[in-house]
């Protein structure tokens, strides 16, 4: 421990990477941390000072930022919008209930974007949801029972102008890809495949 307190003396770098990746509020004037960027950017790996190398001292690892919050207008415009290009593809939509404080959520997104799982979602028009306030879509949670997340919703549209908790619906599932041993990639990507019929 003080060899480690005496590394983060030396570097105060360090301790701003640790500080960004907890849940603490950022303090006035300092940089943003990578969870609060947007989320179409990379945050840049960690880095550390060749000094600091040792098995011991390992960095934090970056916060993943599983989806973007949404007002319920912003939302009901993405799901409009996938709605749309789904129909022009022949793609059905994928809804991912996820939040950004779930660990199965972080687990997944990783996966989804690798392969196989990214080759297969190429498939859908897919809508992430984020629930970390889940009053903003409540009415969607009840709609497609979402009790436990992650959760994948496949929807087939007919009509985009339709109420989306009218679009007729496909299969549905709970994604635990670190509580459960059934979300594995390959058992993910057959799930896909048959949700896609």
């Amino acid at each position: 421990m003080h060899a480690l307190m005496r590394a983060a003396r030396s570097a105060p770098c360090l301790l701003w990477l640790c500080w960004s990746c907890t849940e603490k509020p950022a303090e006035p004037g300092a940089p943003l941390a990578p969870s609060a960027r947007a989320t179409t950017q990379q945050p840049a790996p960690a880095v550390a000072s060749p000094a600091l190398a040792s098995p011991t001292l390992a960095l934090p690892t970056p916060r993943v930022a599983v989806a973007v919050e949404r007002t319920p207008a912003e939302l009901d415009a993405a799901l409009r919008l996938a709605c749309s290009q789904g129909l022009a593809e022949k793609e059905p939509v994928l809804l991912d209930f996820g939040a950004n404080w779930c660990g199965d959520c972080k687990k997944l997104h990783i996966m989804k974007e690798r392969a196989p799982i990214a080759d297969e979602l190429a498939h859908f028009q897919v809508v992430d949801i984020n629930i970390t306030d889940p009053d903003k879509h409540a009415a969607l949670m009840r709609a497609y029972q979402v009790k436990a997340i992650a959760r994948w919703v496949v929807l087939r549209p007919t009509d985009c102008s339709a109420p989306v908790t009218d679009w007729p619906r496909g299969a549905t599932r709970v994604v635990e890809p670190s509580s459960s041993g059934d979300a594995t990639a390959d058992q993910l990507v057959a799930w896909l495949r048959a949700a896609r019929g």
